[in-house]
């Protein structure tokens, strides 16, 4: 199988196989709540992440806001949402059948859902909800998972 060194990122090889339908790279693994409903909250504490990783006034980038640009105002989950008070956390791949952006069970809750954030160089590899599988050398235990949202472009894993 002939491989095709497609990127570099941050210092991690990228790698197609067969005309670049198989990707292939080694990491560390990275944490990413992003789409669970306890993903960020306004006290940075109570949340599954810190908020500073969801932006900062005037540049939200893991948190929906009120305009759905990086300078609006967060949203919070009312009291008939899963965790109320809690911001709102989107992930690129959500459920069409749910088409109001402030339901926060429309993305993929990364509680339940095991998926990856990829690049945006990467992009045009893939295609949301495709399917993959994480290897940990460590303990040889597999994972399957999901591509459902877009990570920084100098950062996989």
């Amino acid at each position: 199988m002939t491989r095709k060194l497609l990127f570099t990122i941050n210092g991690t090889e990228i790698f197609g196989y067969i005309n670049n339908t198989v990707i292939a790279f080694k990491s560390k693994m990275s944490i990413d709540a992003d789409g669970s409903p306890r993903a960020y909250h306004p006290d940075s504490v109570s949340g599954l992440d810190d908020l500073a990783n969801a932006g900062k006034p005037g540049n939200w980038f893991g948190i929906l806001t009120d305009n759905d640009k990086p300078n609006g105002i967060p949203v919070k989950q009312t009291a008939t949402d899963p965790a109320p008070g809690f911001f709102i956390s989107p992930t690129a791949l959500s459920d069409s059948f749910k088409p109001d952006r402030r339901d926060p069970t429309r993305y993929v809750n990364s509680e339940e859902i095991p998926y990856v954030a990829l690049p945006p160089q990467l992009i045009d590899f893939f295609k949301k909800a495709d399917m993959g599988f994480a290897l940990n050398e460590h303990n040889n235990k597999l994972s399957n998972f999901i591509f459902a949202d877009i990570g920084p472009k100098n950062k996989i894993g």
